[in-house]
């Protein structure tokens, strides 16, 4: 199941695109704007916006630093509006006016693209579970792929024990987090193997962090 997360100020029209989704079968997250909230656990992101809404082109900006694909919904009204992509490498394509009926045929069709997440010389498909460095594939095992993709989708910035530890589904964080130690150790092990050392970097006492590699 995925993952929407819808971003809108107007509570009727949250309301109705989160009902709009999750007929479709998706997991919906809703909340009010805020420039702040980066869901990385989402695996796509629908702002709605008036077409002057200066909030919503900040966050949507903001996105340029979370690999994950945001549509911006703007001129909206009852039967139309302007719908701008941007997709997980950041780039940007405005599609125009289109029908609202149209958009969930849109969102269907991104979900179902299988989008590579590519930093540099690294390279990971969410769909598929599957980590490469310069085209060798890392054989990681589920927990130590999801804290890589974790620290992929905020390059540079520091992640908590816990917060590497979370579960996304439920929204959990487990009491006992010692493990992560083990799995984030074993990670760093078969990166250094692939000639990836130092990727994932120790911040000091704020948790761990991806330095972004150079492009191969």
């Amino acid at each position: 199941m995925k993952t929407v997360l819808v971003l809108d100020d107007n509570t009727q029209r949250r309301d109705m695109f989160t009902a709009l989704l999750r007929d479709a079968g998706h997991r919906i997250r809703s909340a009010a704007l805020t420039v702040n909230t980066l869901d990385t656990d989402a695996d796509l992101v629908l702002l709605g916006a008036d077409d002057q809404d200066s909030t919503a082109h900040q966050v949507f900006g903001q996105w340029r630093q979370v690999q994950v694909p945001v549509l911006l919904l703007t001129d909206l009204n009852g039967e139309s509006c302007t719908l701008t992509f941007k997709d997980a490498t950041g780039k940007k394509e405005v599609i125009g006016s289109c029908a609202a009926s149209t958009l969930r045929a849109r969102v269907e069709q991104l979900l179902k693209e299988e989008a590579v997440i590519r930093l540099g010389a690294l390279a990971l498909h969410p769909q598929r579970r599957e980590a490469r460095w310069r085209g060798q594939e890392l054989k990681l095992n589920l927990q130590e792929f999801d804290i890589l993709l974790k620290l992929v989708r905020q390059p540079g910035r520091a992640l908590t024990r816990e917060e590497l530890s979370c579960d996304t589904t439920r929204g959990e964080i487990p009491k006992d987090t010692s493990r992560i130690d083990v799995n984030l150790m074993s990670l760093r092990r078969k990166l250094r193997k692939a000639g990836a050392d130092g990727l994932v970097r120790s911040a000091g006492g704020l948790g761990f962090r991806l330095q972004i590699p150079v492009t191969p």
